[in-house]
């Protein structure tokens, strides 16, 4: 497969994301490719799944705030300026 007219700022971070990772731009490619057919292939329970994952593996202490205060937050903050 051939990709022609791959504009410079797009080949030039694939590049420095293969250097970065240690492999070559090509099995970057594919690494990319792969894993874009993957994703939307998951059925939603899978999709569900994998988020859960990501969740776990997230540790962000218990000093940072709920999701839910957060919202609340940039809601008050952004009160009246619509």
């Amino acid at each position: 497969m051939h990709i022609r007219n791959v504009p410079e700022e797009i080949y030039e971070g694939l590049r420095e994301r293969a250097r970065e990772r240690g492999t070559s731009m090509n099995a970057e490619t594919i690494a990319i490719l792969r894993d874009s057919v993957r994703f939307r292939r998951q059925s939603w329970e899978e999709m569900m799944a994998s988020l859960e994952q990501f969740a776990q593996e997230i540790d962000f202490g218990s000093d940072w705030p709920a999701p839910e205060d957060l919202i609340r937050a940039d809601r008050d903050s952004n009160h009246g300026r619509h």
